[in-house]
């Protein structure tokens, strides 16, 4: 090593270039040697660190992951900005939704994908860092609790999860190598792969091989082929159809999301819709004008309503479905789910709202009003939410109803089978 920093000086003297001796750094990896030498450039000592950054890459030789300090940083980076641009709300009030994704797709997500060429996704603790930070963002873009479902973020904003940005990326990288064909770089990767390949050292490209098969939908990739662009087109396009399985199982497999669920049906069966655009895309309910009706439909749509199907799954112990009767007509074949308290519920306190609702959003010669006695109720809710002149006027009654359920009309809670006769018997 001594003897290519002297050369580096006549490199450098030959080319009239001026080395800043007391900004260089050395950093050993691997077991450190005893005696540790000590390097010298212009007869000046190198200090030797645990921890460097060079171009924005943060490097610690003393963890297993030697990117695993550019992690934090970033982490912490991201945290940062993203408190920031919560802080406009105390100039501005509320931000809109679209704002603040907006906000996050410029401020927040170049943080989070810092580095993600190099740095690949092969030790779950570090990525999660960074997914945690992605979602605790979209919940309170959306003002969403933490207790709400996870895929939904997605599906409603279009953002990709991280994990999925980042090997976009890496893989996107990839194939400016193999296209272009900078020289060191191209090289760096044929070293790499060979590495890899033909002795199974560790190497940036086993650990992108790793990467994908880590995706919660694995993607495979051949770690003895020297990859074309094809081959890298091939796989990213594998990861696209990764990511829309992911969100898909995950919103289909949930007891808790009934109009997501609807609506996915309907774009991969009935409209022959697939991939990404048909599964995670940003919803026009989400530019509505005011933030009451924006929470409205997103409370509607995330199951974080006020509705007895909801919130007794919250309660202690286990509440039976049968059980959540509608506190509105108290009818005990009644299940108060949305679909009921918001299109069929003939409580006077609901019917009067829902009647102005479809008034103003649904006349005579709309095509919803043709379809009323078509569709089932929850077919009916979706083309609700589907269309561009009902949906602000449906997101009016969800509010109203919603208001009534916190406000003057608790839930009825049903303790027993006896407690259920009694409403049949009641009059």
């Amino acid at each position: 090593m001594q003897s290519k920093l002297r050369e580096f000086e006549l490199y450098c003297g030959a080319n009239f270039l001026l080395v800043n001796v007391t900004k260089t750094l050395a950093s050993v990896y691997g077991p450190l040697p005893d005696p540790t030498p000590t390097l010298y450039l212009y007869s000046s000592p190198i200090q030797l660190v645990a921890e460097a950054t060079y171009v924005g890459m943060t490097f610690k030789s003393t963890k297993r992951d030697i990117f695993a300090a550019h992690y934090q940083r970033k982490a912490s980076s991201a945290k940062s900005i993203a408190s920031a641009c919560f802080m406009l709300e105390s100039y501005m009030g509320p931000l809109p939704p679209t704002l603040a994704l907006r906000l996050y797709r410029a401020r927040v997500d170049p943080h989070l994908t810092s580095g993600c060429e190099i740095a690949l996704d092969v030790h779950q603790d570090h990525s999660e860092l960074l997914e945690d930070l992605q979602v605790e963002y979209l919940r309170r873009a959306l003002n969403i609790s933490r207790r709400s479902q996870i895929a939904p973020l997605f599906t409603e904003t279009g953002i990709r999860p991280i994990r999925y940005r980042r090997i976009t990326l890496a893989l996107r990288y990839l194939h400016y190598i193999l296209t272009q064909r900078p020289e060191l770089v191209n090289a760096a990767l044929r070293e790499a792969f060979n590495l890899a390949a033909s002795h199974s050292a560790p190497t940036w490209w086993s650990d992108l091989c790793h990467a994908a098969a880590l995706l919660p939908v694995p993607v495979v990739l051949n770690i003895r082929k020297f990859p074309s662009p094809q081959d890298v087109n091939d796989c990213i396009c594998a990861v696209e159809r990764s990511l829309a399985d992911h969100l898909l199982a995950q919103v289909m497999t949930s007891q808790r999301l009934p109009i997501i669920q609807h609506r996915l049906r309907y774009n991969l069966h009935e409209a022959n819709g697939h991939g990404i655009p048909d599964v995670s895309t940003e919803r026009a309910y989400l530019r509505l004008p005011t933030r009451r009706l924006r929470d409205a439909i997103m409370q509607l749509t995330f199951s974080e309503h006020p509705l007895a199907i909801e919130q007794m799954r919250r309660t202690p112990g286990h509440t039976p479905r049968e059980w959540r009767v509608c506190r509105f007509c108290r009818h005990p074949w009644a299940i108060e789910t949305e679909t009921h308290v918001l299109l069929e519920c003939a409580a006077t306190v609901l019917s009067t709202p829902r009647k102005r609702f479809l008034d103003a959003a649904v006349p005579p010669r709309h095509s919803l009003h043709r379809l009323q006695g078509r569709l089932t109720k929850a077919s009916l809710l979706d083309a609700i939410l589907r269309s561009a002149d009902a949906l602000p006027h449906f997101a009016e009654l969800a509010a109203t109803v919603f208001e009534l359920c916190r406000t003057s009309h608790p839930l009825l809670r049903i303790q027993s089978e006896a407690e259920l006769l009694s409403l049949v018997q009641s009059p």
